[in-house]
């Protein structure tokens, strides 16, 4: 970026690169009918000066919950756009967004069926894109480490909630199934002793039964809001611990069941 000319707070397809992509991070907004952002588009296709970790950045900053935009679409079509020229790097980028780095996580884990749901509806290939298979795999990758800190006894991620559940959503599940067949041990030798067509469809429901266990097990131990709401045990229900989506969109029944904040005495949901 030139040291005379100001950053860009209005577009200028003239610019240089540096500038645009400073826009791009912060002041662009996302547009339904250009799913492909046409400015990163153009960025993406002349990047002779080596801009590519500019736009990354940008990419990042835009999801970044703590100190970022924290805007989901937008960063959807960014993560679309690389897709189409680095598609690779548009997979590392969402899981860099899972991880969690001094004590911060840039992104949710609902983002990646978000991303995957983005990727099928705009996707000419729709949910046969090949690329949702290593997108939906950074649950089953997640799910395998908290398996094993579940075992140690260690914390383990919020990945289990926002797995796709079987009946919401089935395609994104038996996706998951797949993948999980294909990598897990215990899957593996359970798909292997099948002789007939009956057999191996047995052997993939006992799979898949083993799968929501896992999932299920794993949630209790989170000790999610959701599952104290289906339970009716509403007084054990910290206001703390809810994500912030859930405390909007079930604000009505909180408040209903008196779930209070745990340091006043005044309703905690009304005062969000």
């Amino acid at each position: 970026m030139s040291d005379t000319v100001k950053p860009l707070s209005l577009y200028d397809e003239s610019a240089p690169i540096k500038d645009r992509i400073y826009y791009l991070k912060h002041y662009e907004t996302y547009n339904p009918a250009h799913p492909i952002n046409p400015k990163m588009r153009l960025i993406l296709s002349d990047l002779s000066n080596n801009h590519l970790d500019d736009v990354i950045d940008a990419i990042l900053y835009t999801r970044t919950i703590n100190g970022g935009r924290g805007l989901r679409d937008l960063t959807y079509s960014y993560l679309w756009t690389l897709q189409q020229q680095y598609p690779i790097q548009a997979v590392f980028l969402l899981y860099r967004m899972m991880e969690f780095q001094c004590g911060k996580q840039i992104g949710c884990w609902r983002d990646i069926r978000a991303y995957a749901d983005f990727i099928s509806l705009y996707s000419a290939k729709g949910r046969n894109d090949p690329l949702l298979s290593p997108v939906l795999g950074l649950y089953n990758n997640q799910l395998f480490k908290d398996r094993e800190s579940m075992a140690a006894q260690r914390a383990i991620s919020y990945a289990a909630k926002w797995v796709p559940r079987e009946r919401k959503c089935p395609w994104m599940f038996e996706k998951l199934l797949d993948l999980w067949i294909y990598v897990d041990p215990e899957a593996k030798r359970i798909m292997s002793s099948p002789t007939s067509p009956e057999a191996t469809v047995m052997a993939r429901n006992k799979c898949r039964m083993n799968y929501r266990k896992l999932v299920s097990k794993m949630n209790t131990l989170l000790d999610t809001a959701e599952i104290k709401e289906r339970a009716g045990r509403w007084a054990k229900i910290v206001p703390d611990k809810i994500p912030v989506n859930n405390l909007y969109l079930n604000r009505a029944n909180f408040e209903k069941h008196g779930v209070k904040g745990a340091y006043s005495n005044r309703n905690y949901i009304s005062g969000i």
